[in-house]
């Protein structure tokens, strides 16, 4: 399940927030049937220490 959307579409990106395993993903623009995250970021604490508000993340 989602529990955040966020488009950017200057940079014509999508980011996703998963509530149950803190994964955030990024979608390309236009999305297409079946589409595949272009990135795949990990929470860093682990899908068993993430509450669904809460999320670390390292900015590259």
């Amino acid at each position: 399940m989602v529990g955040a959307l966020i488009a950017d579409p200057p940079r014509e990106l999508i980011y996703t927030l998963q509530t149950t395993d803190g994964e955030l993903d990024v979608y390309g623009l236009p999305l297409r049937g079946e589409a595949k995250p272009v990135l795949r970021f990990k929470c860093l604490a682990g899908a068993s220490s993430c509450s669904a508000h809460e999320h670390l993340f390292l900015a590259p």
